[in-house]
């Protein structure tokens, strides 16, 4: 999603600022009207005024490797300032649409800079509201909601159709997603009327879908369903799949909440035939589907409902790992902006110290070089001590989270690195797994073998169980030789896999070059939140009972715990 500054561009051809003035309000005119323009007629500066009107285009069509390039040229370009920060927020908005995530965070952290340098209020009002659509498309509400408040916070006395539409819309948007409230009902009717009456349909369908969402909320029924109905056939003819599919599947929750089943599985099937390449709309196919199950459920209808609940299962998973990336980019860019920062502060300091030698220079000869040589050696003494402190701080904090013989966390780290998985899987309603397990007749490896050797087994046992775990697990040693895995995002079948193919390397391991020949083995439990809930100790001790049932039963085994009736 784009933005325009035409009252920056005013040294632009007039064709090319019209045709900017209407991309949003009138698409097909805009491409139309787009094409049939002579690009060798335009000087250089219009010239890559023309790439960036082509990238929106291309983008409009779903091109987006194309826009992309186009964008990408009149940044290198290096030309006009407004117009380099124009195609870097619209670049940045691009990948985001696409699921490029980190791509698009870190253009955004080279672009706020560019924002606050740039003079002309008008630039920087729609270089804001960009930023903010992607913070929104990342799942940062709050922070889309600041630099809404910072856009507000210009003064603009004049601000164009599209851009106070396009506001009002970003705005709704992360208010909603916050939980605090569209705030007065009867002013955003009249943003809605407003739009309308520009011609800015998109944007005024957007503030509708958020407006009847609260009305929903608030258990008026009729009056969200009498505006989604009336509203419909205008919303299909703006072409937004996204707003269409929403639109849907808000009519299918009402009509499930009224027990009209029959229109509910309409509009939710219209709902899932409509749905778009980006994301913004996935959360209200989750409910299609949902809806779909539920009610051929109810109808005994079992096959369809079997269908449906497998659909939703899909696009439930892939919906949550879209989330996780996201968090996780937000996360990375974030880090790495610190680190950035970190730099350019130690770059600082020592310009600052280079400033300070220079002043000393200026002082005279002996004193120079007595002052020099004494602020040398506290610099080095101080480099030094620090570098030292840092050092034992770093090995410190690595020995207390790390289990020295194994290499996985200790108990304590791991049991508080779990604890804030749990926490954070709860909130947003992930499942998360945890594998016990214990090394079978392990105190007879010790006392026939030695120490030596059972520390070897351990060993062993955690490096041939690495490959088996994935990624992002969390690994520890409880004590002994036990062990824990704690799987985010994994439900109870992936982790029973994973359980497995530790327990069967582990039971392959070759213990020649121990010294000793014998047989090794080790005995699983597993739970999963959905089962035995968010609560660590919980989990840990559903998980502990079952693998002591394994070893009950014959050891060398994997045992689930068993799903509530």
């Amino acid at each position: 999603m784009g933005f325009s500054s035409a009252e920056a561009h005013n040294h632009y051809d007039k064709s090319l600022l019209a045709l900017d003035e209407i991309r949003t309000s009138k698409p097909s005119v805009f491409l139309e009207k787009l094409y049939k323009l002579e690009s060798k007629k335009y000087i250089e500066g219009d010239a890559l005024y023309l790439n960036y009107l082509y990238g929106y285009a291309s983008a409009l069509k779903g091109d987006f490797n194309n826009a992309t390039a186009l964008y990408q040229k009149v940044i290198n370009s290096k030309g006009d300032s407004h117009l380099t920060l124009k195609a870097s927020v619209s670049l940045a908005n691009l990948y985001a649409i696409t699921a490029n995530y980190t791509s698009s965070l870190s253009l955004l952290t080279e672009v706020l800079p560019m924002i606050e340098k740039e003079p002309d209020l008008q630039s920087k009002f729609h270089a804001l509201l960009g930023g903010a659509i992607i913070y929104n498309e990342v799942g940062q509400f709050e922070l889309a909601n600041s630099l809404i408040i910072k856009a507000e916070g210009l003064g603009l006395k004049k601000v164009g159709s599209r851009e106070y539409c396009l506001k009002k819309a970003i705005e709704v948007q992360s208010l909603s997603k916050l939980s605090k409230g569209l705030g007065n009902l009867n002013e955003i009717e009249q943003y809605i009327e407003r739009c309308d009456k520009k011609g800015e349909a998109i944007y005024a369908n957007i503030i509708r879908f958020y407006y009847t969402n609260e009305l929903i909320k608030n258990s008026e029924l009729e009056s969200a369903k009498s505006i989604l109905t009336s509203n419909i056939d205008n919303v299909k003819e703006t072409n937004y799949a996204s707003l269409i599919t929403v639109f849907y599947s808000q009519l299918a929750e009402i009509n499930k909440i009224q027990n009209q089943n029959i229109k509910s599985k309409e509009y939710a099937t219209k709902a899932i035939e409509s749905q778009a390449i980006d994301t913004s709309s996935e959360e209200w196919i989750l409910n299609s589907y949902k809806l779909l199950y539920e009610i051929n459920k109810e109808q005994g209808l079992m096959n369809e409902a079997l269908y449906f609940l497998e659909k939703h299962s899909h696009a439930e998973r892939a919906y949550t790992n879209k989330v996780t990336a996201k968090q996780l980019a937000f996360q990375l860019v974030s880090h790495a902006t610190e680190e950035k920062n970190r730099q350019i502060e130690l770059l600082n300091k020592r310009n600052k110290l280079l400033n300070l030698e220079q002043d000393l220079a200026k002082q005279s000869e002996n004193n120079n070089k007595l002052m020099i040589l004494l602020l040398i050696t506290i610099l080095a003494s101080l480099a030094f001590w620090a570098y030292r402190v840092k050092r034992n701080q770093i090995e410190f904090k690595r020995r207390s989270e790390t289990d020295a013989l194994t290499g996985v966390s200790s108990r304590h780290h791991f049991y508080s690195a779990c604890r804030q998985v749990l926490k954070d899987a709860e909130k947003r309603e992930i499942e998360v797994s945890l594998i016990l397990f214990d090394m079978d007749r392990f105190k007879t490896v010790n006392d026939k073998y030695g120490h030596l050797v059972g520390d070897w087994v351990l060993q062993k046992a955690i490096e041939v169980c690495r490959p088996c775990w994935r990624q992002n697990d969390i690994a520890g040693r409880l004590g002994g030789e036990e062990f824990a895995l704690m799987l985010p995002t994994c439900d109870l079948d992936k982790a029973v896999e994973i359980a497995e193919n530790c327990r069967k390397a582990i039971e392959k391991v070759d213990t020649i070059e121990s010294g000793h020949k014998f047989h090794i083995s080790a005995s699983f439990g597993v739970t999963t939140s959905k089962i035995s809930g968010y609560g660590f100790s919980k989990l840990i001790g559903d998980s502990d009972k079952i693998m002591y049932q394994a070893k009950a039963a014959g050891k060398n085994q994997v045992l689930r715990v068993a799903k509530k009736s």
